[in-house]
């Protein structure tokens, strides 16, 4: 089957050309339809597929998304559960109302183009597909999914779906998803998995529900930061709610959240003896020397410390062969070190200022001269 790719890129732009192209989110849908094409055929090249795959994988990419401009038209939104399913409405647009013979005129592909656009934005593939349905299906979905990822990184969520990022961020990944995906991962595991997980988005009362999914499959660990998602890193870790939650646990429990002294590791560890460990993050950026503490060490000195971030920014400069990105990520270092050095707030402020990699020393070398405190 011969597909003239000029003719089926004319029809999709004279059916876009229906809706107002001056509409960032009609112009994001039509630039995203086109990156999508573009991605299809790359991935079909890459799995050696013959040019007429190759043109039929970049023609699942300027189909999929037609639903889209009908959906933003009706609706004014893109996000599904508040309208409806896009997919859906492209294949009514598609195939129901004949469109497709705009694109083509051969039928023989239509069975499979129909159902690579019905499927592409569900969560999982029906599982009586045919070897070379599920082929196109994934190319169409992987192209989708990368640009899907472009878009977010790029583009103000305002812009995508009606929504703040705030907003957006507090709303709850429903039960039925998080046991869909935990059944994805764990039909697909070749080695153990363990799971870090708050209490909730909202409320600690929302983990007796997340917890009840967590038990139905063998996870290896299960390490819990007693807060809600909302939180962020704000108030206290909430290790009342923590410790009601560890008798419904089947699988080994790890804590995390506060950890930044060698006391709190004691009085965890005296607390929660059935611990089967303890994960601490930013309480060991803080304090390097945390751990060898708790067993009766001595605190890093400075020049320990010296060396230490030393190797830290160095092996940061080999890692992604620049130095100006090591620079960046040492500042988040610096922004839990900073308070052992007495006298440092001027200096700290050139430090957030810094971009070059001498900028970034010189002001370090003027910090290890202050007095320090251990």
């Amino acid at each position: 089957m011969k597909i003239d790719r000029a003719r089926a890129q004319k029809a999709f732009a004279d059916y876009a050309a229906h809706y107002n192209a001056a509409d960032a989110k009609v112009k994001l849908k039509i630039d995203h339809t086109y990156r999508v094409a573009a991605l299809c055929a790359r991935i079909a090249q890459s799995l050696a597929l013959p040019p007429e795959d190759v043109d039929l994988a970049w023609l699942s990419g300027i189909l999929h998304d037609v639903g889209r401009f009908e959906q933003l038209r009706r609706y004014n939104t893109f996000i599904d559960a508040q309208s409806v399913s896009h997919a859906a409405l492209s294949v009514a647009v598609l195939f129901d109302d004949g469109r497709i013979r705009d694109y083509l005129d051969d039928a023989g592909a239509d069975a499979l183009l129909r159902t690579t656009v019905e499927w592409h934005s569900a969560f999982r593939l029906p599982e009586a597909l045919d070897d070379r349905t599920r082929l196109f299906c994934q190319i169409l979905r992987d192209a989708d999914k990368i640009d899907i990822l472009r878009v977010n990184v790029e583009t103000p969520m305002e812009e995508i779906y009606n929504v703040s990022t705030a907003a957006l961020r507090r709303s709850p990944v429903t039960p039925a998803v998080l046991d869909a995906f935990l059944d994805a991962v764990f039909s697909h595991a070749e080695g153990p998995v363990s799971v870090k997980t708050r209490l909730g988005v909202e409320k600690p009362e929302e983990f007796a529900a997340i917890l009840d999914i967590y038990n139905r499959y063998p996870i290896c660990e299960l390490t819990i930061h007693p807060r809600v998602m909302r939180q962020l890193y704000r108030g206290q870790a909430d290790r009342a709610a923590f410790a009601a939650s560890l008798p419904g646990c089947r699988m080994p429990v790890c804590y995390n959240g506060d950890v930044t002294t060698a006391a709190d590791l004691h009085t965890l560890e005296a607390q929660y003896p059935q611990l089967s460990g303890i994960m601490v993050g930013r309480g060991i950026i803080a304090d390097p020397a945390l751990f060898r503490e708790a067993r009766g060490g001595a605190p890093a000195a400075r020049e320990e410390l010296r060396g230490y971030l030393d190797d830290l920014y160095h092996g940061y400069s080999e890692l992604f062969g620049s130095a100006g990105c090591a620079v960046s990520r040492m500042k988040g270092h610096w922004f839990y070190l900073i308070h052992k050095f007495e006298g440092a707030e001027k200096l700290e402020k050139q430090l957030r200022k810094a971009r070059e990699p001498w900028e970034y020393e010189v002001v370090v070398n003027q910090i290890f001269t202050l007095p320090f405190r251990p």
